[in-house]
């Protein structure tokens, strides 16, 4: 695995696997606001907190991921694995969630424009029944 994390306000780094990632990303968390994480496999990290403004997040595997109180502001979460994380506070005003998943993700009090709602029950894989 060979993947590069760079955001606006730090140079490339490249990192060769996925616990070099993981500590990475939590060493930077602050700092990863338009961080490049396409794909990342960030499966159980630990994101408390993290400013992911504008991430490109895409396609990650952030199962079971502790993103609790997160900046995930227009952050693009198209297609990713959200599964049983924990979002406690997060917020995703303004993220693309389509295509991610978030069965099992602990929501409570996150923060979302009201055109978001759609998304977000798409996300939880949940149906309506009229």
């Amino acid at each position: 695995m060979k993947t590069v994390v760079k955001n606006r306000h730090t140079q490339e780094i490249i990192i060769e696997s996925e616990l070099d990632l993981k500590a990475t990303v939590v060493a930077n968390k602050n700092n990863l606001r338009f961080a490049n994480l396409r794909g990342a496999a960030l499966t159980g990290a630990n994101l408390r907190g993290a400013a992911l403004t504008g991430a490109n997040l895409r396609d990650a595997d952030m199962t079971s991921a502790a993103l609790y109180g997160a900046d995930l502001t227009d952050a693009n979460l198209r297609d990713a694995d959200m599964t049983g994380a924990d979002l406690y506070g997060a917020d995703l005003t303004g993220a693309d969630l389509t295509g991610a998943d978030l069965t099992g993700a602990d929501l409570t009090g996150v923060k979302i424009k009201a055109s978001q709602t759609n998304m977000i029950i798409e996300a939880l894989r949940v149906k309506i029944i009229e």
